[in-house]
């Protein structure tokens, strides 16, 4: 969130992450971010929920610099409110 004074804060919230095929749900926490367009999960978290995981490089703008940031695509997972709520 923007603070008006030259700074710039991320929530941190307490979510369910959910599996789409069933296989669980494991609570921990999510940073909040309004102004950015991707999510990350831990691979880790991706593979204890059973969801598939592909390895890609993106591009990442922040403070005026570019970085390539290797990572994992995840699909299936669904994230919602600790105890129960709207999903995400």
């Amino acid at each position: 969130m923007w603070t008006g004074e030259g700074r710039y804060t991320i929530t941190i919230i307490s979510v369910q992450v959910i599996s789409k095929n069933g296989v669980g749900v494991i609570s921990t926490y999510a940073f909040m971010d309004l102004v950015f367009n991707t999510s990350f999960c831990p691979e880790e978290i991706a593979c204890k929920l059973g969801v598939s995981v592909k390895k890609m490089t993106v591009n990442v703008d922040t403070m005026g610099m570019s970085h390539k940031l290797v990572t994992r695509k995840v699909k299936g997972l669904e994230v919602g409110k600790q105890n129960g709520g709207a999903l995400i």
